[in-house]
């Protein structure tokens, strides 16, 4: 009997090795299948275009701000463009680009030649790789900027993407200034050759610089502003030629982006799973518009899609009345002609990412204080009501909450200091949402917060506001959970994230997962774990209508440390073409 017994036991032994070893195979070729799935999903189609013969690059399509084609050229008018701290300080240059545009396609030897209208202030910038946007600065690549300083003399100043000393004060590589004769207008032609570009002013050879592998990418981008306040100057002729038999010149259009959803796209898998949930992300216009695989992966996964920083007001509104809607009308389009219909503002009420002048604003008076609250009204209205059924959803108030620093609910301070709760206290809050409902009755209305995955102060302070909006009849939709992972401590328990979410539906409330990303200190299982335990518990909670990152691509994922240099991320979800861990745990999750 003992020998029978274990032979049986030997055998089961055996049976439970040949089913975890058939087990992981099973394994290995899901993610293998899902790994080839990403590989050989639709790639990106974008249609190149010969140059026409007279090599016109002005009548060409431009998506830029402050920039409007008239009958006597490109007009193009002081925007103020800046990228403020996080305080409302400061305030890096952020020259507009036309990403959304016409940018060209080059090899070999080139020139381009353009005619400006000879006013102090007035600058062309020729860009071989788009700058990148982050919260708080901006990454300055490879380009040249010709500015004129006075009736006689252009400034030249070059990048060559030489990492910056100063994220806030990317000094350029060159500069250099070159004189011309006085008058209405200025012809400036750069030809590039061999390495070297000659600037030609007026005819007459100005002088010659290294290009210092500016347009080694093979691409010049175009961006074009005015310096002085104010002031407007127009861009009368600008084009392209060839300066060899073996070079080529050919157009390409932001607007001609076209991507298939992938079949184990992560949208694709939860629209399956659960029809009309969303899986959406942070979007960053730079890369969409210049990285194919930037591109293939957003169309190929997400179902909508937050604007990190285009619907800030510091670019929407730079000053006062001046209204910036044409980057924002060209991201929408191209998500539409890719089938992506919904969209979230972020966001209209805010206290960081405002421009100056708003921070300024008194609130020391009654009428100091209705200024105020007209302003914000207005704002709103203008805002939402410009993108009215094209925009589904708001972060209507994000992050009303005080920083984690400074919140102490045994003294009461627990709002965000600002402009609008100087001037309004939170009665703020009701009123923005009340304007921005009666501006789109159809879109939907969040606050957006983080640190309301855990227990604790700042979850019953949030509760205890959206009880007392809904008692006063708010319009408000729900709460978007923000979920950023920065640390171990920041790891969500699901349990208390699904207690959460009970509570809103009491309240008839839907709640959101809005800017996820997650801390990879611990590893990518950890991380892989995070993601898709979160995701689990949106999808399975009928409460939970939608779950967002906070950016997909590490290779976008931008931070300064504390000297200001230029550091990446590893949170998100993909490194350029290759899935992380996680991006597996999430499918396996959107298909149990």
């Amino acid at each position: 009997m003992k020998a029978q017994n274990s032979t049986s036991k030997r055998r089961s032994h055996i049976r439970k090795i040949l089913l975890i070893v058939g087990f992981i195979l099973v394994l290995l070729a899901l993610l293998v299948g899902l790994h080839l799935a990403d590989k050989h999903s639709a790639e990106p189609r974008q249609t190149a275009h010969a140059l026409a013969e007279n090599g016109d690059i002005l009548h060409q399509h431009w998506v830029m701000p402050g920039a409007e084609l008239q009958s006597d050229g490109l007009h193009v008018t002081y925007t103020d463009q800046k990228i403020v701290e996080q305080n409302a300080t400061g305030g890096q240059p952020n020259p507009p680009i036309n990403l959304g545009g016409t940018h060209l396609l080059v090899t070999g030897d080139f020139s381009v030649s353009a005619t400006m209208q000879t006013m102090p202030g007035a600058a062309l910038q020729l860009y071989g790789q788009v700058p990148l946007v982050s919260d708080e600065f901006r990454v300055e690549r490879p380009s040249i900027r010709f500015t004129i300083a006075n009736d006689h003399t252009l400034a030249v100043a070059m990048w060559d993407g030489s990492p910056a000393h100063d994220l806030a004060n990317p000094a350029p590589t060159l500069t250099q200034a070159f004189t011309f004769t006085p008058g209405d207008n200025l012809k400036l032609t750069m030809q590039r050759q061999n390495g070297q570009l000659a600037i030609v002013l007026n005819g007459k050879t100005a002088g010659e610089i290294s290009e210092h592998g500016v347009f080694s990418s093979g691409q010049v981008w175009f961006g074009a502003d005015s310096e002085q306040p104010g002031a407007t100057w127009v861009l009368s002729h600008l084009a392209a030629t060839k300066l060899s038999s073996s070079t080529s010149i050919q157009t390409l259009d932001g607007a001609d982006i076209r991507v298939a959803a992938s079949p184990q796209g992560l949208q694709t898998l939860a629209t399956a799973k659960r029809p009309g949930f969303l899986v959406g992300t942070a979007l960053a216009p730079a890369p969409l518009y210049s990285d194919a695989t930037y591109q293939k992966t957003f169309f190929g996964n997400f179902g909508m899609f937050t604007p990190e920083n285009a619907l800030k007001r510091q670019f929407i509104e730079p000053q006062p009345g001046q209204y910036h809607f044409a980057p924002m009308d060209a991201l929408i389009a191209l998500a539409k002609q890719n089938d992506i219909t919904h969209i979230n503002g972020h966001a209209l009420i805010f206290g960081e990412a405002n421009p100056a002048y708003l921070t300024n604003m008194a609130t020391n008076t009654f009428a100091a204080r209705q200024a105020v609250e007209q302003n914000m009204d207005n704002y709103i209205s203008t805002v939402v009501g410009h993108f009215k059924g094209r925009i589904t959803s708001w972060d209507v108030v994000n992050e009303p909450l005080a920083d984690y620093d400074t919140f102490d609910e045994t003294s009461g301070h627990i709002y965000r200091d600002h402009t609008y709760y100087h001037a309004m206290g939170e009665s703020y809050i009701a009123e923005a949402l009340r304007t921005a409902h009666a501006a789109d009755p159809n879109a939907a209305l969040y606050i957006n917060e983080y640190g309301l995955e855990q227990n604790g102060p700042r979850w019953d302070t949030m509760l205890a506001l959206v009880t007392s909006l809904k008692q006063q009849g708010a319009p408000l939709t729900g709460i978007g959970f923000q979920a950023h992972e920065y640390e171990a401590s920041d790891k969500i328990d699901t349990n208390v994230l699904k207690a959460h979410f009970k509570q809103l539906a009491a309240l008839g409330l839907n709640a959101r997962i809005s800017e996820m990303d997650v801390y990879d200190d611990d590893g990518q299982q950890v991380q892989a774990t995070q993601y898709s335990a979160v995701l689990d518990a949106c999808i399975s909670d009928r409460t939970c209508v939608s779950y967002t990152t906070w950016g997909f691509d590490n290779e976008y994922d931008l931070w300064q440390d504390d000297n200001r240099q230029l550091q990446y991320g590893k949170t998100l979800l993909w490194d350029g073409d290759k899935p992380t861990p996680a991006v597996a745990a999430m499918r396996a999750a959107l298909q149990k």
